[in-house]
């Protein structure tokens, strides 16, 4: 439609009519308002709802608040795999050569949730590389329980190889540790479910089983390489404590090789080398080197301050 704008003379479509007098109808410019700014991603409105997002987020990883969130409280756990379903790994090559059937799957577990709770455990516990047959196995408490050994264990024995320098011999391993797992997709599996275990307390408590036989055979190596220096683990630190600290580091080392930009860095962040030295200094810190007893705490406080002394 065209309309003529009264004073003007000039005709315009209802798109283009913006201002003047049509009728005895002022516009907002013919009065002198300011037109509307368009929305925008950043303005008021959207910072409204950004805001609500980040509240549902926060939400989705702290169960208590999330009770208060209906999406969230209907969700099924571990929700961060629901996106798997049956067709998928019916398509997976190896399932083509006598395909099994829909019905064959819930013969076996009742509901997906179920299914996806054995599949976590079965591909934590590498149960699909796992060859009895070898002494590379793992296991739990209970002894029935088995586990694929990483294959950087077999590297274990040439910790007591002392012709070679204790720190050599623990970089080999601590760099090897790091090259396999950042070399292998299934290392970001538990990073990845972890922060939503507090909707799935029984996953939890089976993720935490099937650790306990692998973190025992570490503890054990922690424990190996203690012994080989002769001397004690200073206050406040055993080899679980270790164990714990080095995981750690592990965990963060994962998250950040996928998150940095690694030529950022240059060769300050080679993540095997990184982890490599983190690991002895934090072995210098732990272990009591001069007999005294101390804590890391107390021997810092204590060197530094002769330190200055003798300066």
């Amino acid at each position: 439609m065209v309309r003529k704008i009264v004073g003007v003379g000039r005709p315009c479509n209802d798109r283009q009519f913006r201002g003047g007098h049509v009728g005895d109808v002022a516009t907002p410019y013919a009065s002198g308002m300011a037109p509307r700014p368009a929305p925008t991603p950043h303005d008021a409105t959207a910072r409204r709802f950004l805001d609500a997002a980040a509240t549902v987020i926060d939400a989705m990883f702290d169960p208590d608040v999330a009770a208060a969130q209906p999406r969230i409280k209907s969700l099924h756990y571990p929700a961060a795999l629901q996106w798997l379903r049956l067709e998928d790994l019916l398509r997976v090559p190896a399932m083509s050569v006598d395909p099994p059937s829909r019905k064959a799957f819930f013969n076996r577990w009742p509901d997906k949730d179920s299914f996806l709770s054995d599949a976590v455990i079965y591909a934590l516990e590498y149960r699909d590389r796992l060859d009895e047959s070898t002494d590379d196995v793992a296991r739990s408490s209970d002894g029935e329980t088995a586990r694929a050994v990483p294959e950087s264990v077999q590297l274990r024995p040439a910790l007591s190889d002392t012709s070679v320098p204790l720190t050599e011999r623990v970089t080999m391993l601590s760099e090897s540790v790091v090259e396999e797992l950042l070399s292998n997709p299934r290392s970001y599996l538990l990073i990845h479910l972890a922060p939503l275990f507090g909707h799935h307390p029984r996953l939890q408590a089976k993720v935490q089983e099937s650790l306990r036989a692998e973190q025992a055979f570490w503890y054990g190596l922690y424990e190996q390489t203690r012994e080989g220096t002769g001397c004690q683990f200073r206050d406040g630190w055993d080899a679980a404590r270790v164990g714990l600290t080095l995981q750690a580091l592990l965990d963060g080392l994962l998250v950040r090789a996928r998150l940095d930009d690694v030529d950022q860095y240059g060769n300050r962040w080679e993540a095997a080398s990184l982890y490599a030295d983190a690991v002895v200094a934090l072995l210098v810190g732990v272990f009591d080197l001069d007999g005294s007893g101390e804590g890391p705490a107390d021997y810092l406080t204590r060197r530094l301050a002769e330190a200055f002394d003798d300066s």
